[in-house]
């Protein structure tokens, strides 16, 4: 997300502790959030892995340094944002994502590069 642009609508669905299975103390977060096309995720990264679902619009993903792989979604279609990897996105036209991951809580869900 960069300064110049709206932050996009994010509609939290889920927040719950993972349980006494996790050593980290993680807990599970599912929220949709909505993209206004021509938006541009900044780059960043996650501590664990995170699932992404599109719902509608197209969507595209770039993983790693230069964004060496680059994949376009498309409603139904699933994606991965591996843990600790590099990735940033682009709303190709009004998207609405379905986002599933893990997190420490009261620490940030992402680190921006």
């Amino acid at each position: 997300m960069s300064a110049t642009q709206p932050p996009p609508k994010r509609t939290d669905l889920l927040k719950t502790p993972v349980g006494d299975v996790s050593p980290d103390r993680l807990e599970l977060a599912a929220y949709t959030t909505e993209l206004p096309a021509g938006y541009e995720i900044q780059r960043h990264r996650h501590t664990y892995s995170t699932v992404g679902y599109v719902l509608e619009g197209k969507f595209r993903l770039e993983v790693g340094e230069s964004g060496e792989k680059v994949f376009e979604c498309g409603p139904g279609d699933v994606f991965t944002e591996p843990a600790g990897e590099t990735v940033s996105g682009k709303a190709l036209e009004a998207t609405k994502l379905y986002i599933v991951l893990a997190r420490q809580p009261g620490k940030p869900e992402a680190v921006l590069e």
